[in-house]
Protein backbone atom coordinates (compact mmCIF):
# COMPACT_ATOMS: atom_id res chain seq x y z
CA UNK A 1 0.00 0.00 0.00
CA UNK A 2 1.43 3.35 -1.06
CA UNK A 3 0.55 6.32 1.16
CA UNK A 4 1.21 9.96 0.25
CA UNK A 5 1.54 12.25 3.27
CA UNK A 6 1.25 16.04 3.16
CA UNK A 7 1.51 18.34 6.16
CA UNK A 8 1.64 22.01 7.07
CA UNK A 9 0.30 23.51 3.86
CA UNK A 10 -0.35 26.84 5.58
CA UNK A 11 -2.47 28.29 2.78
CA UNK A 12 0.31 28.00 0.19
CA UNK A 13 -1.80 27.13 -2.83
CA UNK A 14 1.07 27.00 -5.33
CA UNK A 15 3.03 24.46 -3.27
CA UNK A 16 -0.09 22.39 -2.61
CA UNK A 17 -1.02 22.17 -6.29
CA UNK A 18 2.49 21.11 -7.24
CA UNK A 19 2.44 18.42 -4.54
CA UNK A 20 -0.92 17.12 -5.76
CA UNK A 21 0.33 17.02 -9.33
CA UNK A 22 3.25 14.84 -8.22
CA UNK A 23 0.88 12.50 -6.39
CA UNK A 24 -1.53 12.29 -9.32
CA UNK A 25 1.33 11.48 -11.66
CA UNK A 26 2.81 8.74 -9.47
CA UNK A 27 -0.40 7.45 -7.91
CA UNK A 28 -1.14 6.32 -4.36
CA UNK A 29 -3.55 4.07 -2.49
CA UNK A 30 -4.17 6.57 0.29
CA UNK A 31 -3.57 10.28 0.77
CA UNK A 32 -3.20 11.72 4.27
CA UNK A 33 -3.25 15.41 5.12
CA UNK A 34 -1.52 15.81 8.50
CA UNK A 35 -3.10 19.15 9.36
CA UNK A 36 -2.31 22.85 9.51
CA UNK A 37 -3.78 23.60 6.13
CA UNK A 38 -4.21 27.31 6.95
CA UNK A 39 -2.52 30.40 8.50
CA UNK A 40 0.54 32.32 7.24
CA UNK A 41 -0.32 31.99 3.55
CA UNK A 42 -3.18 34.03 2.06
CA UNK A 43 -4.75 31.70 -0.54
CA UNK A 44 -7.34 30.56 1.99
CA UNK A 45 -10.32 29.80 -0.25
CA UNK A 46 -8.30 28.03 -2.95
CA UNK A 47 -6.48 25.80 -0.45
CA UNK A 48 -9.65 24.83 1.45
CA UNK A 49 -11.42 24.02 -1.81
CA UNK A 50 -8.48 21.99 -3.12
CA UNK A 51 -8.12 19.97 0.09
CA UNK A 52 -11.87 19.44 0.41
CA UNK A 53 -12.05 18.14 -3.16
CA UNK A 54 -9.50 15.46 -2.31
CA UNK A 55 -11.32 14.58 0.90
CA UNK A 56 -14.78 14.38 -0.67
CA UNK A 57 -13.90 12.97 -4.08
CA UNK A 58 -10.85 10.82 -3.38
CA UNK A 59 -11.42 9.83 0.27
CA UNK A 60 -8.24 11.52 1.46
CA UNK A 61 -7.82 11.46 5.23
CA UNK A 62 -7.73 14.85 6.99
CA UNK A 63 -6.09 15.10 10.42
CA UNK A 64 -6.49 18.11 12.69
CA UNK A 65 -3.49 20.33 13.39
CA UNK A 66 -3.16 23.06 15.99
CA UNK A 67 -3.85 25.74 13.37
CA UNK A 68 -6.96 23.93 12.16
CA UNK A 69 -8.11 23.85 15.77
CA UNK A 70 -7.92 27.68 15.89
CA UNK A 71 -10.67 28.03 13.31
CA UNK A 72 -12.77 25.13 14.57
CA UNK A 73 -12.75 26.71 18.04
CA UNK A 74 -13.49 30.20 16.75
CA UNK A 75 -16.48 28.88 14.83
CA UNK A 76 -17.79 27.01 17.87
CA UNK A 77 -17.98 30.24 19.82
CA UNK A 78 -18.27 28.45 23.14
CA UNK A 79 -14.57 27.65 23.13
CA UNK A 80 -12.92 30.90 22.08
CA UNK A 81 -9.16 30.86 21.80
CA UNK A 82 -7.15 33.59 23.49
CA UNK A 83 -5.43 35.31 20.58
CA UNK A 84 -3.70 37.76 22.92
CA UNK A 85 -1.15 35.11 23.89
CA UNK A 86 0.21 34.97 20.33
CA UNK A 87 2.64 37.43 18.69
CA UNK A 88 0.98 40.21 16.74
CA UNK A 89 1.88 38.77 13.33
CA UNK A 90 0.39 35.35 14.13
CA UNK A 91 -2.74 36.93 15.58
CA UNK A 92 -3.17 39.07 12.49
CA UNK A 93 -2.67 36.07 10.21
CA UNK A 94 -5.30 34.08 12.14
CA UNK A 95 -7.80 36.93 11.99
CA UNK A 96 -7.12 37.45 8.27
CA UNK A 97 -7.60 33.74 7.58
CA UNK A 98 -10.75 33.50 9.68
CA UNK A 99 -12.27 36.35 7.70
CA UNK A 100 -11.67 34.50 4.42
CA UNK A 101 -12.85 31.03 5.43
CA UNK A 102 -15.29 29.55 2.91
CA UNK A 103 -17.66 28.43 5.66
CA UNK A 104 -19.93 26.29 3.49
CA UNK A 105 -16.96 24.08 2.62
CA UNK A 106 -14.99 24.33 5.86
CA UNK A 107 -17.89 23.22 8.05
CA UNK A 108 -18.26 20.02 6.02
CA UNK A 109 -14.68 18.92 6.61
CA UNK A 110 -14.31 16.07 9.07
CA UNK A 111 -11.02 16.40 10.96
CA UNK A 112 -9.71 13.27 12.67
CA UNK A 113 -7.41 13.45 15.70
CA UNK A 114 -5.35 10.52 14.40
CA UNK A 115 -5.40 7.67 11.90
CA UNK A 116 -4.06 4.13 12.13
CA UNK A 117 -3.41 1.57 9.41
CA UNK A 118 -1.19 -1.53 9.38
CA UNK A 119 0.53 -0.61 12.63
CA UNK A 120 1.30 2.93 11.43
CA UNK A 121 0.03 5.81 13.60
CA UNK A 122 -0.59 9.21 11.98
CA UNK A 123 -1.27 12.48 13.80
CA UNK A 124 -0.28 16.10 13.37
CA UNK A 125 2.29 16.61 16.12
CA UNK A 126 2.98 13.48 18.19
CA UNK A 127 1.38 10.36 19.74
CA UNK A 128 0.66 12.11 23.05
CA UNK A 129 -2.90 12.83 24.32
CA UNK A 130 -5.21 15.08 22.32
CA UNK A 131 -4.42 18.77 22.75
CA UNK A 132 -0.71 18.17 23.40
CA UNK A 133 1.16 19.94 20.60
CA UNK A 134 4.71 19.19 21.81
CA UNK A 135 7.26 19.36 19.01
CA UNK A 136 9.22 16.16 18.34
CA UNK A 137 12.40 18.14 17.95
CA UNK A 138 14.86 16.67 20.46
CA UNK A 139 16.20 13.12 20.98
CA UNK A 140 14.63 12.98 24.44
CA UNK A 141 11.13 13.85 23.24
CA UNK A 142 11.49 11.56 20.22
CA UNK A 143 12.37 8.67 22.55
CA UNK A 144 9.35 9.46 24.75
CA UNK A 145 7.16 9.42 21.65
CA UNK A 146 8.67 6.13 20.50
CA UNK A 147 7.88 4.49 23.85
CA UNK A 148 4.27 5.75 23.66
CA UNK A 149 4.00 4.21 20.20
CA UNK A 150 5.52 0.95 21.45
CA UNK A 151 3.11 0.78 24.39
CA UNK A 152 0.23 1.31 21.98
CA UNK A 153 1.33 -1.59 19.80
CA UNK A 154 2.51 0.62 16.91
CA UNK A 155 5.86 0.28 15.18
CA UNK A 156 5.72 3.47 13.11
CA UNK A 157 4.62 7.03 13.81
CA UNK A 158 4.12 9.69 11.13
CA UNK A 159 3.85 13.35 12.09
CA UNK A 160 4.27 16.94 10.87
CA UNK A 161 4.23 20.14 12.95
CA UNK A 162 7.98 20.88 13.03
CA UNK A 163 8.10 21.76 9.29
CA UNK A 164 11.27 19.66 9.01
CA UNK A 165 11.56 16.20 7.42
CA UNK A 166 12.84 13.49 9.76
CA UNK A 167 13.47 9.75 10.04
CA UNK A 168 14.18 8.55 13.59
CA UNK A 169 14.71 4.94 14.68
CA UNK A 170 14.41 3.87 18.33
CA UNK A 171 15.62 0.45 19.48
CA UNK A 172 15.95 1.05 23.18
CA UNK A 173 13.38 -0.64 25.37
CA UNK A 174 12.33 -4.25 25.80
CA UNK A 175 8.99 -5.50 27.10
CA UNK A 176 8.44 -8.62 29.15
CA UNK A 177 5.48 -10.63 27.89
CA UNK A 178 4.19 -13.42 30.11
CA UNK A 179 2.73 -16.37 28.19
CA UNK A 180 1.23 -19.60 29.43
CA UNK A 181 4.52 -21.38 29.88
CA UNK A 182 7.35 -18.93 29.35
CA UNK A 183 8.58 -15.41 29.82
CA UNK A 184 9.99 -13.91 26.64
CA UNK A 185 11.48 -10.53 25.87
CA UNK A 186 10.34 -8.77 22.72
CA UNK A 187 12.36 -5.89 21.35
CA UNK A 188 11.06 -3.93 18.37
CA UNK A 189 12.46 -1.01 16.46
CA UNK A 190 10.16 1.99 16.43
CA UNK A 191 10.36 4.36 13.48
CA UNK A 192 9.22 7.97 13.53
CA UNK A 193 8.83 10.04 10.38
CA UNK A 194 8.16 13.72 9.92
CA UNK A 195 6.87 14.54 6.45
CA UNK A 196 8.25 18.09 6.50
CA UNK A 197 6.15 21.00 5.29
CA UNK A 198 4.44 21.56 1.97
CA UNK A 199 3.78 25.26 2.43
CA UNK A 200 6.33 26.71 4.86
CA UNK A 201 9.50 24.60 5.23
CA UNK A 202 11.88 25.46 8.05
CA UNK A 203 14.83 23.39 6.94
CA UNK A 204 18.28 24.89 6.66
CA UNK A 205 18.52 27.20 3.67
CA UNK A 206 17.75 26.71 0.90
CA UNK A 207 14.23 25.99 2.14
CA UNK A 208 12.77 22.82 0.66
CA UNK A 209 9.10 21.86 0.59
CA UNK A 210 8.57 18.11 0.88
CA UNK A 211 5.97 15.38 0.93
CA UNK A 212 6.43 11.87 2.32
CA UNK A 213 5.87 8.58 0.52
CA UNK A 214 5.33 5.44 2.60
CA UNK A 215 5.22 1.98 1.04
CA UNK A 216 3.61 -0.38 3.53
CA UNK A 217 3.35 -4.12 3.01
CA UNK A 218 -0.06 -5.03 4.50
CA UNK A 219 0.27 -7.45 7.38
CA UNK A 220 4.01 -7.03 7.82
CA UNK A 221 4.47 -3.70 9.59
CA UNK A 222 2.97 -4.80 12.86
CA UNK A 223 5.54 -7.57 13.22
CA UNK A 224 8.64 -6.22 11.51
CA UNK A 225 8.45 -2.48 11.94
CA UNK A 226 9.82 -2.04 8.44
CA UNK A 227 8.44 0.43 5.95
CA UNK A 228 9.86 1.89 2.77
CA UNK A 229 9.88 5.66 2.60
CA UNK A 230 10.98 8.64 0.57
CA UNK A 231 10.91 12.36 1.26
CA UNK A 232 10.25 14.00 -2.10
CA UNK A 233 11.12 17.61 -2.84
CA UNK A 234 8.30 19.77 -4.19
CA UNK A 235 9.32 22.23 -6.89
CA UNK A 236 6.86 25.09 -7.33
CA UNK A 237 6.66 28.78 -8.16
CA UNK A 238 7.82 30.23 -4.85
CA UNK A 239 7.78 33.72 -6.33
CA UNK A 240 4.05 33.45 -7.06
CA UNK A 241 3.38 32.48 -3.46
CA UNK A 242 5.44 35.37 -2.12
CA UNK A 243 3.72 37.78 -4.48
CA UNK A 244 0.32 36.68 -3.17
CA UNK A 245 1.48 37.55 0.35
CA UNK A 246 2.86 40.92 -0.76
CA UNK A 247 -0.42 41.78 -2.51
CA UNK A 248 -2.59 40.82 0.45
CA UNK A 249 -4.23 43.15 2.98
CA UNK A 250 -1.90 42.02 5.76
CA UNK A 251 0.18 44.71 7.48
CA UNK A 252 3.72 45.35 6.31
CA UNK A 253 5.16 43.93 9.54
CA UNK A 254 3.23 40.66 9.20
CA UNK A 255 4.12 40.33 5.53
CA UNK A 256 7.80 40.82 6.36
CA UNK A 257 7.68 38.09 9.00
CA UNK A 258 5.91 35.59 6.73
CA UNK A 259 8.24 36.31 3.82
CA UNK A 260 11.28 35.83 6.07
CA UNK A 261 10.58 32.07 6.25
CA UNK A 262 11.38 31.82 2.55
Amino acid sequence: MRIAVLSDIHANYHALESALQIIDRKGCDKMVFLGDILTYGVEVERVVESVSERVFMNSALLIKGNHDEFYLDLLQGSKQINLDRYPDWIRESIEFTYGKLPLAVWEQLDFADYYVTEGVYFSHANPFPEGNWTYLSTPKVLEEAAMVLQDGGYTTGVFGHTHRPLHFVFEGRSHVVRGDSAVKKIKKAIQIFNSGSVGQPRTERPRQSTLLWLDVDPGSVGSSGEVQFNHEAIAYDVGAHLESVRNSALSGQTKEKILSFF
